[in-house]
């Protein structure tokens, strides 16, 4: 194997370990692994730069990559100790490793008109990667400082530095996708801006947990706008944490971060069966919640379910009827202003009538909808007729008697 080659199978293998490190927490140690061999790639390539066997050209591209494996073992020592909870020497190692990228990318740059344009091309294209990792970086380092503060309860700290991450892992992305074409890349970094917006929401819901804790308030008796924030933050941590295992479905960690926020979810739910209706309500659009809700307690549910289509059938068919409830009035009304034209007796008869009809009428849409009882149905129906028989009796019999003692009228 000549040197070059050892070069390259020490950076392969560094690589392959990376990867492996971030399977799960399980693997962490594998970081230290591929840090290793980064490192014995750089020293080899620092070695062939001065190797004067080498041709000129390939010692040149050996000097900027020597900086560029300096910088890939920085990465994987410094997010071995992130890992670890070493956060001062995580910070060291990223400090050195955006030193060494800075270096790589000037070096490049004084070589780029020095060789042929194959390797100009090549180095263009390093140049152009590296410098999406010096934004990289400043995600890499905001996580540092968020973990940190999250570690050592420094909860709005951590929050802060956590929507700066945000902020540097967009910007980062939106560089990767105008300027690079390696999709592996890509992909990682939204699964790191995920995991980043995932954990935001957390820290989010975690200031809600310690209030209620601070004040010695049980879940159960959050008031209820506090309770919606929370649900809120842990939905977002999983909808978020859901999108992270998306784009890196092979990394469990994120995956171990959804299932957590869908257990907090499950947890608040049963902390909190008497305000389910209150809380289905709020999130009625969410699907997710909606299936975390049946798998917590399918009874309660259903039942929860249930009220709901019946508030909101009530709501259709009272519309429905309601068009039906203006018709009779408008009908009313015009029969009414007929009758007045025949004389006013008989006028009178249908204004009599107008309370009866909006009776029966206003009963007929109650039971419809469900609002009223069968036996209430039937009751108002008796009130109106009696209503009805008595107001005729008492009116004919007035007339009877305005009759008698007016012949001269007949």
């Amino acid at each position: 194997m000549t040197l070059l080659q050892e070069i390259d199978d020490h950076y392969r293998k560094g690589l392959a370990l990376e990867k492996e490190a971030r399977q799960s927490k399980a693997t962490v140690q594998y970081a230290l692994d591929a840090a290793k061999e980064f490192l014995a790639a750089s020293q080899l390539s620092a070695k062939a730069a001065n190797d004067t066997a080498l041709p000129a050209e390939k010692r040149a591209i050996c000097s900027v990559l020597h900086l560029y494996y300096q910088a890939a073992y920085n990465k994987s020592a410094s997010w071995y100790h992130y890992e670890t909870k070493n956060f001062p020497e995580a910070r060291t190692f990223a400090g050195e490793q955006g030193q060494a990228i800075a270096s790589a990318i000037m070096t490049a740059k004084e070589h780029v008109a020095k060789v042929s344009e194959q390797q100009k091309a090549f180095l263009q294209k390093m140049i152009e990667q590296w410098q999406g990792e010096e934004l990289a970086l400043a995600v890499q380092v905001a996580s540092i400082n968020a973990r940190d503060a999250w570690e050592n309860d420094r909860t709005i700290d951590s929050l802060d530095y956590y929507r700066q991450t945000i902020g540097a892992g967009e910007q980062a992305l939106q560089y990767f996708q105008t300027h690079m074409t390696d999709l592996p890349s890509i992909r990682v970094m939204q699964g790191n801006i995920f995991a980043m917006m995932a954990n935001a929401a957390q820290v989010q819901a975690k200031l809600i947990f310690d209030e209620a804790k601070r004040k010695r308030v049980p879940m159960s008796e959050l008031p209820m706008r506090r309770l919606r924030d929370l649900m809120q933050a842990l939905l977002r941590t999983l909808d978020i944490g859901n999108q992270a295992v998306i784009a890196n479905p092979e990394w469990l960690q994120y995956r171990d971060a959804a299932d957590q926020a869908r257990d907090n979810i499950e947890h608040l739910l049963r902390d909190n069966l008497s305000r389910w209706l209150d809380i289905y309500l709020a999130f009625e659009d969410n699907q997710e919640l909606r299936t975390i809700m049946r798998t917590t307690d399918i009874r309660k549910y259903k039942e929860v379910e249930a009220i709901r289509k019946i508030e909101v059938n009530s709501v259709g068919q009272l519309w429905a009827k309601g068009s039906f409830f203006l018709l009779v009035f408008l009908t009313t009304v015009v029969t009414v202003y007929l009758f007045a034209t025949m004389g006013f007796k008989i006028a009178l008869l249908a204004v009599l009538g107008i309370p009866i009809i909006f009776l029966v009428v206003s009963a007929v849409m109650l039971r419809t909808i469900g609002e009223l009882s069968e036996a209430g149905f039937i009751e108002t129906l008796r009130i109106a007729l009696k209503f009805q028989l008595t107001g005729l009796s008492r009116l004919i019999d007035q007339i009877r008697r305005t009759s008698s003692d007016n012949p001269e009228q007949e």
